[in-house]
């Protein structure tokens, strides 16, 4: 029985995490600011610095564990902490009788410190709502959005791996609402690890109250090629949304179908 116990127990895996978030807001007002090119009328500027602190335990090394589901096995262990400042530039949009607050251009910025030298990823990332599932490695963080107007707006995120001195990830984009009907976008974005280079182009039109569809190919620019092109298809429902999506990948020739539902925040 004793020796029944001890392979039991060799094959048992322990996990466990305790962290801590902490965080403050510090804000000012600046009734003059008035530019009618980038349709500012008055400015409020928050600042929120935030730490996470965070630690983990298991007695199973990540590395000694076959990866069948991302959510389970390769389960980040050690300790890393997050610092950053979330910076939100808002201002008033919409002119007489309609007037309303917009966060015109949100910038978030933080440097991570892991505990280990060892990355699970050649590109961290660190995931402050679900640490466990974080990539180690020192690196900063930046992501930003600017809405220009209240139909143009432009996005750009990226990561820098201090351990190896270089940009490991970066994305860089842009959307614009033709009607309310009618949205296109356009997102660069690379890997460092792998190559990549792609550029994907998409439109989504609401064909009824109920219908929308959204086309967008992708360009690989490491293959120098059309990589692939998905087509969505989104019927709403009062509860929930329904997906059918079909997607085409030309570099591997294949075609895939899926379909999915999204049910409605209460």
């Amino acid at each position: 029985d004793s020796q029944q116990f001890s392979s039991d127990a060799d094959d048992m895996r322990f996990f466990g995490s305790v962290g801590v978030r902490l965080s403050s807001q510090f804000a000012h007002i600046d009734n003059s600011a008035e530019n009618e090119l980038l349709d500012i009328h008055r400015m409020r500027h928050v600042v929120e610095p935030y730490m996470t602190l965070w630690a983990a335990y298991s007695n199973v090394s990540p590395a000694d564990l076959p990866i069948y589901d991302q959510s389970v096995e390769p389960l980040a262990q050690g300790e890393a902490i997050e610092m950053g400042f979330l910076n939100t530039w808002q201002t008033y949009r919409g002119g007489a009788g309609e007037w309303n607050s917009v966060d015109v251009f949100t910038l978030d910025t933080a440097v991570v410190f892991t505990s280990t030298e060892e990355q699970g990823s050649p590109t961290p990332q660190f995931f402050d709502y679900r640490p466990e599932y974080s990539q180690f490695g020192n690196h900063v963080r930046a992501r930003g959005i600017w809405l220009f107007s209240d139909s143009l707006a432009f996005s750009g995120e990226g990561i820098y791996d201090i351990n190896d001195e270089l940009i490991a990830r970066g994305s860089i984009g842009t959307e614009l609402r033709h009607t309310p009907l009618l949205t296109t976008f356009i997102e660069y974005r690379f890997i460092d690890a792998s190559h990549n280079e792609l550029l994907d182009i998409g439109w989504k039109y609401q064909l009824t109250p109920k219908y929308q569809v959204a086309v967008g190919p992708q360009w690989d620019f490491q293959a120098d090629d059309l990589r692939s092109l998905n087509f969505k298809l989104t019927r709403t429902f009062p509860d929930f949304e329904f997906t059918l999506g079909v997607n085409y990948d030309q570099i591997r020739d294949d075609t895939s179908v899926g379909a999915s539902l999204n049910v409605a925040e209460f």
